[in-house]
């Protein structure tokens, strides 16, 4: 269990009442903000403007808690600093102006009248914003710091996560958790960091000590593996003495990386990694994007296109038009992914990675390979299924084979359909991979792809991947 999860665990709840206390303040202030504005523009300049204050009422409210769900406030964790904040307001500030504006002209054109009103209405809630968050974060500062309702807590067992937890106690105060001490059969030997956690005892003795006494620990964190038959007797004593039970399991050895829960039917499970396209819904809404984005671009752009390109390719070198090649998609299956031809036939087309300056390219090939014209029939393979509009970028057969065994984790991308053009290809990892080294960023590239996937993020991907094909300003496209 890492910073992060324990920080999850322990403020979870906290930090859900935190939010909803920051939102009804948020749309307090709002609509006295948005008032004062109306009146002061009312008496200042246009009564009329009183007429669309009902459009601009619906409209900022509806806005408001659309923005809440995109970027919900940070200033609740600890963690966060001032800097942080301020550019969250900022984040927030520039997403409500955007949509509250497109909502005001939907229902009401004439309200672009008073454009020059709403640009300082604008601009003041943003400094009014980032003024209440700010003061917001100081007295919850303030309040952790002073609270007095600290929570004691005893480790059953001893183990170097529970260790980080104990220094993360110890380096946040707003946690309010202190650690009495540790029950094990031997006392745990480390460093010095390790042995400032006191020894209680042996773990036969834990349950007749606190028994003992009259102000009873909130909390007991067990290393120990939920098989051990003690382990039951101590859940049963904690849940008949109200004191909150929690297992920490000693994962440090295999992996040490954010891990989440998921449940079968009542079985708890833990997951390394949180993969959104497990999702049905998110499977449905990529490939449902797939399907409509290849659609139109092979009706309205690619047709023309590859009359063009066919044409040129015909006329500079011999051979066909479109090239296949056996790549690895989704579950490491195979399937076959179509290119315009780029290099002259040859006998290393399934070896042998393209070079700066390779000799098997014409130079119209190069041209189509900089401005990622060669992969544009890879559109065909989106529609069929094989591949998506976004997603890790399919690698030759031998490639999968060699690269599998040097590069830990490599077949992890193999999670997710592959597709035209990935995070890793507009972040700088594309290209020839002259060194192992490069590969093992890519791979992370795309792992990390995997575990933060959302529709943003694809369409991102893909603006990214239109500008730099137009400017051509990838000096790895070869």
């Amino acid at each position: 269990m890492n910073d992060s999860t324990t920080y999850k665990v322990f403020t979870n709840q906290y930090s859900r009442l935190l939010r909803g206390l920051v939102g009804i303040t948020d749309l307090m202030i709002l609509n006295i903000y948005s008032l004062m504005f109306v009146i002061y523009v009312w008496f200042t300049y246009d009564y009329l403007i009183v007429y669309h204050y009902r459009i601009f009422w619906l409209a900022i409210n509806l806005t408001y808690l659309l923005v809440s769900i995109i970027s919900p406030p940070v200033m609740v964790y600890s963690k966060i600093n001032k800097t942080q904040v301020v550019l969250r307001s900022l984040r927030t500030a520039f997403l409500y102006t955007l949509i509250s504006i497109i909502i005001l002209l939907m229902i009401d054109r004439r309200i672009r009248v008073f454009w020059n009103f709403y640009f300082f209405y604008y601009l003041f809630y943003f400094f009014i914003l980032t003024g209440e968050r700010l003061l917001g974060r100081w007295l919850l500062k303030k309040y952790r710091h002073q609270a007095t309702n600290t929570r004691h807590v005893v480790f059953v067992g001893m183990s170097p996560d529970l260790i980080e937890i104990c220094e993360e106690f110890r380096n946040d105060p707003s946690y309010r958790y202190e650690v009495e001490g540790y029950y094990a059969d031997t006392p745990y030997t480390g460093d010095d960091k390790d042995n400032s956690i006191k020894y209680l005892g042996k773990m036969t003795d834990m349950l007749s000590d606190i028994d003992k006494q009259e102000a009873k620990p909130d909390m007991l964190l067990c290393s120990l593996p939920p098989i051990d038959d003690f382990v039951g007797q101590v859940i049963d004593y904690c849940d008949d003495h109200v004191i909150m039970f929690l297992s920490v399991p000693n994962l440090r050895n295999s992996t040490k990386r954010k891990m989440h829960i998921v449940y079968y039917g009542d079985v708890p499970v833990l997951s390394l990694r949180d993969m959104p396209l497990t999702a049905l819904s998110n499977r449905f809404s990529k490939r449902l994007f797939d399907i409509c984005f290849s659609s139109l671009f092979l009706l309205l752009v690619f047709w023309w296109l590859a009359i063009i390109v066919a044409v040129i390719i015909k006329l500079t070198m011999p051979g066909p038009v479109f090239f296949k090649q056996k790549r690895h998609g989704l579950d490491g299956k195979e399937f076959w992914c179509y290119k315009f031809r780029s290099m002259k036939v040859n006998d290393d087309s399934d070896k042998v990675q393209a070079t700066k300056d390779d000799p098997r390219k014409t130079r119209f090939g190069d041209f189509m390979r900089h401005y990622n014209i060669d992969e544009l029939p890879q559109f065909w393979n989106v529609l069929v299924g094989n591949m998506s509009v976004v997603g890790p970028r399919p690698h030759m057969l031998l490639h999968t084979e060699e690269y599998s065994k040097l590069v830990p984790k490599y077949m992890v991308r193999h999670f997710c359909k592959p597709g035209i053009t990935g995070w890793a290809q507009v972040t700088g990892s594309r290209g020839e991979t002259k060194e192992v080294w490069q590969m093992e960023e890519r791979v992370k590239k795309d792992i990390w792809y995997i575990e933060h996937w959302s529709m943003l993020l694809d369409l991102k991907i893909i603006w990214m991947t239109i500008k730099n094909s137009i400017t051509g300003n990838d000096d790895q496209a070869y």
